[in-house]
């Protein structure tokens, strides 16, 4: 298995169950990803709608060969306390690298009601992804591991171990999903306006997917030129 089937798989499920409705371009996905210095596709990025401020983009892009790259982020409303789903998967020439996590929206030091709802039905899943077979940690600064959750797996994993890794985001993708559905249920585990709940997470995602936090977008911008990577950041923003 790929890291581009792995994550075509997770795409299909979130748009046929998360009833998600692509935004078309007009040359067909919304965004073709261009190699600023040959003019040459690199990729696509492609953003879907759902419910109220709901979104979903996949971010895809291959290098010569050598880097197969596949980020997907399901945003939910903005005035939802539910999680918002990410898996990203690279694939080198000689080992992947991947991270799977649902992003909380609340302080979990000070929410133990919604850590206990949200993370806690992950423990088994957490470990076992921890544990995989030809499976070693991704090394990531203590500021990016800041703005995400105690439960994310971020790891190395070998081009054999990729299949593995199916069953556990898998599991992570239905219990997102089924947050998603009972979404008045988790409404009851926090007391915050829903205004504040939008404005902390239009705050979380300035700094998650800034330069200062994540180096990735550095090496976005060397690939595809400062304009460009930050229009396919302005998508998660």
């Amino acid at each position: 298995m790929s890291a581009k089937a792995l994550s075509n798989s997770v795409l299909h499920r979130l748009v046929e169950e998360g009833n998600f409705k692509e935004i078309r371009g007009e040359q067909g996905p919304f965004k073709a990803i261009i190699n600023p210095k040959t003019s040459n596709p690199l990729g696509e990025a492609r953003v879907f709608k759902g419910y109220g401020s709901e979104k979903l983009v996949y971010i895809g892009m291959n290098v010569e060969s050598q880097l197969d790259s596949h980020m997907i982020f399901a945003f939910n409303d903005e005035f939802s306390p539910v999680p918002h789903f990410t898996l990203d998967v690279v694939e080198l020439s000689d080992f992947c690298a991947y991270h799977l996590d649902l992003l909380p929206r609340v302080d979990l030091g000070v929410n133990l009601q919604y850590a206990q709802k949200v993370y806690l039905p992950l423990n088994t899943t957490y470990q076992e992804g921890k544990n995989l077979e030809g499976v070693s940690p991704a090394h990531l600064a203590p500021i990016q591991l800041a703005f995400m959750s105690p439960w994310m797996l971020a790891n190395r994993a070998t081009k054999e171990a990729l299949p593995s890794l199916t069953p556990i985001i898998e599991r992570y993708l239905d219990h997102w999903l089924t947050l998603r559905k009972d979404r008045l249920e988790l409404d009851k585990c926090v007391d915050i306006p829903a205004q504040e709940l939008s404005s902390r997470d239009k705050k979380h995602r300035s700094f998650l997917f800034s330069h200062a936090v994540d180096p990735v977008w550095a090496q976005v911008e060397r690939i595809v030129g400062r304009q460009e990577s930050e229009q396919l950041r302005s998508l998660l923003l």
